[in-house]
């Protein structure tokens, strides 16, 4: 941790103001954000309201948030309203490796296009909801990221449904 602390990666470390450190790290699974709001940032703590519609998938399928392990694929928020770049995630990605190597999760769902990109290597918004084999892990799931759900749309009973996929993954 103390190495993160000091990370000087890239210009976001410049604008810092916290470190958000991974929460519900009971690890049945891994749920991974692209990165850390603004607010975030300021506060030290998961609390962007799309967490709400996280934790719906998840209590939908009689899941609790903290029944996993939660982190942000960078860990330094970007400008506002901006996700991150593709050198961004490379600067981080020592940090977020070594998550996985600790954890060992049985399954990783990244919410989010660009994050997702890195990691599966693939156009992630062609692929999105849908399931893959990766070196990180053998089922990793990629979705919407829930800031840019809209309420009742087909987004959000695909969003809810790739958890159903990612919580039996974690319990097999």
């Amino acid at each position: 941790m103390e190495e993160l602390k000091n990370c000087n990666l890239c210009k976001l470390a410049s604008t810092r103001k916290n470190i958000l450190i991974p929460c519900f790290t009971s690890a049945k699974g891994m749920i991974v954000s692209e990165n850390p709001t603004s607010k975030e940032d300021k506060s030290g703590i998961y609390s962007d309201p799309s967490w709400k519609k996280v934790e719906s998938a998840l209590e939908y399928y009689g899941h609790r948030i903290d029944e996993f392990y939660v982190t942000s694929g960078i860990k330094c928020a970007p400008e506002v309203n901006r996700y991150p770049s593709q050198e961004e995630i490379k600067n981080c990605s020592k940090f977020f490796l070594k998550e996985i190597s600790e954890i060992k999760p049985k399954a990783i769902l990244f919410l989010g296009e660009s994050i997702a990109k890195y990691y599966v290597h693939v156009d992630a918004y062609t692929y999105i909801n849908r399931k893959f084999k990766t070196r990180l892990c053998d089922d990793v799931y990629v979705t919407y990221n829930p800031k840019s759900l809209r309420s009742g749309t087909q987004e959000n009973d695909e969003f809810r449904g790739i958890f159903r996929q990612f919580i039996a993954s974690c319990l097999s």
